[in-house]
């Protein structure tokens, strides 16, 4: 990126920290497997100790509101997007600018990951409230 700057004569391009826009991707790839992680972990450790015969409750709810609180959070993150955006491409600088103008379709893509992963949540915490646990009896 700091070639290309410099071969297209950008003035600016110095004061934005261009390694973090690298770590960008790294980070969010990081933390969705580890969000993966951990609410497959915490699905599986409610199903264990839900008793024999009851419903899902104890995974349902949870999983209802996580992916409500998750939709609202990506629907505020694409409003801040497309807001911080219209100031950079507002912006006297063309670095700023052209951050301006390739930012909303990078964040966008991600947060409309999450919305689908929140839409998700929503639907299999819904399937689990009314789901029993199956009583295991075993005739010997």
């Amino acid at each position: 990126l700091s070639q290309l700057m410099d071969k297209l004569n950008f003035q600016d391009w110095k004061k934005i920290n261009t390694k973090e826009l690298s770590n960008i991707g790294y980070w969010s790839g990081t933390v969705f497997v580890l969000s993966i992680i951990v609410t497959l972990s915490m699905l599986l450790l409610q199903i264990l100790l839900t008793p024999s015969g009851k419903r899902f409750l104890s995974v349902g709810i949870p999983m209802i509101i996580f992916g409500a609180v998750l939709f609202l959070i990506s629907n505020f993150g694409s409003g801040a997007s497309e807001l911080l955006s219209s100031k950079l491409i507002n912006s006297s600088s063309v670095i700023y600018t052209v951050v301006g103008v390739a930012f909303p379709p990078i964040i966008l893509g991600v947060l409309d990951l999450w919305q689908k992963i929140s839409i998700a949540e929503i639907i299999l915490g819904t399937i689990f409230l009314f789901v029993k646990k199956p009583k295991y009896n075993v005739n010997k």
